[in-house]
């Protein structure tokens, strides 16, 4: 069965201060590109090197450090996108205590980072901190979502 895809257009109405911030972020980003595309092109002409992407990308920790008007651009954008291609929507979750807090019984259990093991004295859970803190995290989210974890 062929898959459908379906187009819309919407106009952009923003009111100034949308439009001012989606003019400086849009410069910024631009500003951005040009400097990568420069940068792929001084490589190959001074020393025959083709730079990819993953190289680039890699940099831009880097760059918002260096450059503090970077760092008011969201990194977020594209897994955002590629989320709701997918039919999925992304969640912030605050990141509090994802690794203290219990994810089956949502016990609060100190630790210092030197502990890489979870274990809960309420539920009796062990694990990996780091796959606790996942859990809880997408825990977090399924509730901020609505989501009771019980099938309807």
């Amino acid at each position: 069965m062929p898959l459908v895809h379906r187009a819309f257009k919407y106009k952009l109405n923003p009111t100034p201060e949308q439009d001012r911030v989606l003019w400086w972020t849009l410069t910024r980003c631009r500003e951005l590109y040009n400097a990568a595309l420069q940068e792929r092109r001084d490589a190959w002409r001074m020393r025959r090197v083709s730079l990819n992407s993953y190289d680039q990308k890699a940099e831009l920790p880097g760059v918002k450090e260096a450059r503090p008007e970077y760092k008011d651009i969201q990194s977020q954008v594209l897994q955002d996108h590629k989320a709701a291609s997918a039919g999925r929507q992304v969640v912030a979750v605050p990141p509090h205590h994802t690794s203290q807090d219990c994810s089956r019984c949502g016990t609060r259990v100190p630790k210092s980072l030197s502990v890489r093991t979870h274990i809960c004295p309420n539920c009796g859970l062990v694990m990996d901190r780091d796959e606790n803190s996942a859990n809880e995290i997408k825990r977090r989210g399924q509730r901020l979502r609505g989501y009771s974890g019980i099938p309807e």
